[in-house]
């Protein structure tokens, strides 16, 4: 079954699956997901990554909000096959290698068949392996962190998410910091450039905003973000400067 997918913000995309629901991540060739559906979900999950531009080698890191079947499905096969990081709460990682198993089971659904919907759910959970085990062999917990979560510190997509959500949070200055660092890992970064122009403008830092911002342009000339981003910055300091 093909899943349905909703860009719902820059780069991130709400994918509806089979009675369960994933998120991709994405920002240039790298890509983060959220949740990996039930184990019958794989073909959409695989399917999803392909309608975005993406594919399963590009995934840096699953994240995994709580290892029920319905959210952990492809996990272990997306680490096994292409050695992606799988991340939880420090609470869920013995859950995820099923040392335990917190789970309805079939028996207790079945006392409650006589409530509208129940059967054709539990009939559907049954098709996609929702009874099914595939536990994580090497889940690991999320870093111990007081700010945004670091995933790959000297990884240029890693270091520009980081920068974004201090940005978003107000803290430019620290920001800039990671947009630095991601830029001397990959200078041609041009989300990098776009990114790091903004929180120049929220600085009050005009010209050297726009320099980035023209920047990423020069790398990614249909980059709508940046052109926007670079409007509203010109609008901000004009008349001092022409356009």
């Amino acid at each position: 079954m093909r899943a349905e997918v909703h860009e719902v913000g820059k780069g991130i995309y709400l994918v509806h699956g089979q009675h369960t629901n994933w998120v991709i991540l994405k920002d240039g060739d790298a890509v983060t997901l959220v949740d990996t559906g039930y184990p019958g979900d794989r073909p959409g999950l695989l399917g999803s990554l392909a309608e975005v531009g993406s594919s399963p080698e590009a995934v840096a890191a699953v994240l995994i909000t709580h290892a029920h079947n319905d959210h952990l499905g492809s996990a272990e096969y997306l680490r096994d096959t292409h050695g992606t990081q799988i991340y939880l709460h420090e609470a869920e990682v013995p859950h995820a290698r099923r040392d335990f198993l917190q789970q309805v089971s079939v028996g207790a659904v079945l006392k409650n068949a006589w409530r509208p919907g129940v059967v054709p759910w539990l009939v559907h959970v049954l098709r996609v392996g929702g009874t099914e085990q595939h536990p994580v062999t090497a889940p690991e917990a999320f870093p111990v962190t007081d700010g945004p979560l670091d995933l790959q510190p000297d990884w240029a997509w890693g270091r520009c998410e980081r920068g974004d959500a201090l940005r978003v949070n107000g803290r430019d200055e620290e920001a800039l910091a990671d947009y630095d660092r991601a830029l001397e890992l990959d200078p041609g970064y041009a989300s990098a450039y776009a990114s790091r122009g903004v929180c120049l403008a929220n600085l009050n830092r005009h010209e050297e905003a726009l320099t980035d911002l023209d920047r990423a342009l020069a790398l990614n000339p249909e980059y709508p973000w940046a052109l926007e981003q670079r409007a509203a910055v010109l609008r901000r300091c004009l008349p001092t400067r022409p356009t």
